[in-house]
């Protein structure tokens, strides 16, 4: 019966850490997607959308979109939590559209307890990641 325990108690911590790690890896691939989604749809915003420059007036249309792909797999507050920016640098003389979306992706354990206190290694006790992610498209509009 120990030697059970001794085979069980490991195989569940590792059960548990790749359920952790699959659906924070589906998370932050869903934002990725969310992000392209939104990169695309400022790449071909239409000449009536923009100013004499040829610069999105309006980005919120493009920051909702983002957020309602996000929503399909993330709560209202953890979407709320995001940031969604839309810029258009210009790279080597080439007009870009940059849509960049970062924010913590929460865990669905909240972390493993820190052994080492509240001053230990922060990333055991971390309740969600951060991450940053930015898609750059080649802005037709302009």
């Amino acid at each position: 019966m120990v030697e059970f325990f001794i085979i069980v108690f490991p195989l569940i911590l590792i059960s548990l850490g790749v359920l952790e790690f699959g659906y924070v890896l589906m998370k932050v691939n869903i934002v990725t997607h969310a992000a392209r989604d939104g990169g695309r749809m400022a790449a071909v915003t239409p000449i009536s959308n923009r100013d004499g420059n040829g610069i999105i007036q309006d980005t919120t249309s493009i920051e909702d979109r983002v957020r309602d792909q996000m929503k399909n797999v993330m709560s209202a507050a953890d979407v709320a939590a995001m940031t969604v920016e839309v810029t258009q640098p210009t790279v080597d003389g080439i007009p870009m559209v940059s849509v960049r979306v970062a924010g913590p992706v929460a865990l669905i354990y909240g972390g493993m307890p820190s052994p080492f206190g509240a001053s230990g290694f922060a990333m055991f006790a971390a309740p969600a990641l951060n991450f940053d992610r930015t898609v750059t498209f080649r802005d037709e509009g302009r």
